[in-house]
């Protein structure tokens, strides 16, 4: 079970990953970063309009004796943002409970990061271990061929809000498997066939935006009262990106449900 570390936690890791990764994700929202610290991975963590988790793995060497959590709050991570990474590489991390510290040297010498931030109350989806770790069997697509059918969607969902007088929450890009070939489409909510779900196109294309590999792994997994969250994985060398998406419904359920904190969850 993760937790916070009642004891000091120290371990090394590559502070140009730690960079790059922070940056990669603080892109998508000025929220907290949760950090999940398990084996030999370290795990960032944001959220985004509650229907959207976004996870950047990278690997530590070596790994962790026992998993735990920590987060690095906004001004910690707009710190890192503007300045240069770790020359070398290595960085070192310690945590105790809140209490977090990142040491590591740059072009002027060595230099120390320390704060304190209560994760206790951080908002996160049930099942977050789910929406972390790409799903198995994925289909394959090229970059070019999902944003050709992701924009294409929008775009006729913009036609249809304007041509139809159609309130925008009315409209959703359709996400389904004909197969084993991946079905995008944009049009009014309705009932659709089984295996096929309505998602939020701002959203879809704004996960779509952080994605650079040449090919995608895509899934659709599927979640109780007729939703499904989609996945969108680019690999890297030295890295995995994961986007999952929460499917639209008329409930407006979310990912995350008000009231309950990161604690609470973990320890459920």
């Amino acid at each position: 079970m993760l937790r916070q570390a009642p004891a000091t936690a120290q371990f090394s890791l590559d502070g140009q990953m730690l960079w790059k990764g922070v940056r990669q994700v603080s892109a998508c929202t000025e929220e907290p970063i949760l950090s999940i610290a398990q084996g030999e991975q370290l795990t960032l963590v944001v959220f985004r309009e509650a229907r959207l988790v976004i996870s950047w793995h990278f690997q530590l060497s070596p790994a962790v004796d026992e998993p735990f959590v920590f987060g690095i709050p906004p001004m910690i991570a707009s710190h890192m943002c503007k300045s240069a990474p770790p020359v070398p590489a290595l960085a070192r991390m310690a945590v105790n409970g809140s209490d977090v510290s990142l040491s590591a040297h740059d072009a002027d010498g060595p230099f120390e990061l320390r704060w304190r931030f209560e994760i206790g109350q951080l908002p996160v989806p049930p099942d977050l271990s789910r929406l972390l770790q790409p799903p198995p069997h994925p289909v394959v697509v090229g970059h070019l061929e999902i944003a050709d059918a992701i924009l294409g969607a929008a775009a006729k969902l913009m036609a249809l809000e304007v041509e139809r007088q159609l309130h925008r929450s009315k409209l959703a890009v359709v996400v389904g498997l004909r197969g084993a070939e991946l079905v995008v489409e944009g049009r009014e909510m309705c009932k659709e066939p089984a295996g096929f779900y309505h998602f939020d196109p701002r959203l879809v294309t704004r996960a779509l935006e952080f994605m650079r590999a040449v090919q995608l792994e895509v899934s659709l997994t599927p979640l109780d009262h007729e939703r499904a969250f989609l996945s969108l994985v680019e690999r890297q060398p030295d890295y995995t990106l994961h986007c999952a998406l929460l499917s639209l419904g008329p409930d407006t359920q979310r990912l995350i449900a008000p009231g309950r904190g990161l604690l609470s969850r973990l320890s459920a």
